[in-house]
């Protein structure tokens, strides 16, 4: 206890008048008071709404026609995202369709990703088939409890690749397999 005595004594004994002509005290809360501000409201902003981005892979089979065969959707808020259907919107026709409903609803944790396989169909009632274009242009909305949330593509992994690989030279990389197993 003597030794916090005499600590706080000392720091009672420093003269800080020629700092209060380079800063006033006042001035340096008012500055701390804004910072505070700042980050608290960017931490409320990250719960705030939903956002979130989606990677779609299109394909066909032989018994089924070219879809969505492969889904991936990243909550990018840190809340949980709730998802009851989603929705496909091709713009060049202005219509949709229901990809795929969940029952119970699907449940996303916030900040984490989930793939998915929709359930196939076996026609679309539009002639000719959307994906079937050489541009797609689709928006995927996720139909929450309150709202319907638009999703962004995400950037594909192949083009992030060729962007900062562009210069050097690809190696082609062959492997055997057998039984699905490979071999060394």
């Amino acid at each position: 206890m003597d030794l916090v005595n005499d600590i706080l004594t000392t720091m009672y004994s420093f003269d800080f008048s020629p700092l209060e002509s380079l800063i006033d005290l006042n001035d340096l809360r008012n500055i701390a008071a804004i910072l505070g501000v700042a980050i608290g409201l960017t931490t409320a902003s990250k719960k705030w709404g939903n956002k979130a981005v989606y990677f779609a892979t299109v394909g066909a089979s032989s018994n089924s026609p070219a879809s969505i065969t492969s889904l991936s959707i990243t909550n990018l808020k840190d809340k949980p995202l709730i998802i009851y259907e989603i929705n496909v919107l091709f713009k060049k026709t202005n219509s949709y369709f229901c990809l795929q409903k969940f029952y119970p609803p699907l449940v996303i944790k916030g900040l984490e990703a989930i793939s998915l396989d929709p359930t196939k169909y076996s026609k679309l009632e539009i002639e000719p088939n959307p994906f079937l274009e050489l541009h797609l242009k689709i928006e995927i909305f996720l139909i929450t409890d309150s709202s319907a949330i638009k999703c962004k593509p995400a950037k594909s992994p192949g083009s992030i690749v060729f962007q900062k690989m562009k210069k050097y030279k690809p190696i082609t990389v062959s492997k055997n397999k057998f039984n699905k197993k490979n071999l060394q």
